[in-house]
């Protein structure tokens, strides 16, 4: 199985850092190497978000539909459909899934994260794929007001 982490990033940092997703992925990557280094970890908890188990499980009901199997466990949430699996894990401020493939994860989990908040960023934990999960441009015009100008 595969594993994947979710970060829910402030508007700010997620507005700031839209296209710049290397240099986002490099500062997670570091992290999770360095854990227990206090700088990163600072700066991890100012950029991100916390998440909560109850306000995901919310949601997952919310768009639960009758074909899914639905299994909490105190540590695992469990979604299961159609012969596929999804195994979630909630932390602090981070989201961690493991899933056969990223497939899975579209059609078990990010219709699901998508309705929680716009501004989430997902990497794979074991190889170099990362992007955000929904694109922002239609938010990143509403909150940013600055226009551009051509002269001839």
């Amino acid at each position: 199985m595969n594993m994947y982490m979710v970060y829910w990033l402030k508007p700010e940092v997620a507005l700031h850092y839209f296209h710049k997703t290397d240099i986002l992925y490099r500062f997670f990557k570091a992290y999770q190497e360095h854990t227990e280094h206090p700088d990163l970890a600072r700066q991890f908890k100012y950029i991100t978000c916390p998440f909560s188990k109850q306000q995901l499980l919310h949601h997952i009901f919310q768009q639960h539909n009758q074909l899914l199997n639905i299994r909490i466990e105190e540590q695992k949430i469990e979604i299961k459909q159609d012969g596929q699996a999804i195994f979630i894990y909630v932390s602090e401020h981070a989201l961690s899934f493991f899933c056969d493939s990223l497939h899975v994860a579209e059609n078990l989990l990010f219709p699901i994260l998508k309705t929680i908040n716009p501004y989430l960023f997902v990497m794979s934990y074991h190889s170099d794929h990362y992007g955000w999960l929904m694109p922002m441009k239609e938010n990143y015009l509403k909150n940013n007001r600055q226009l551009l100008y051509s002269y001839p």
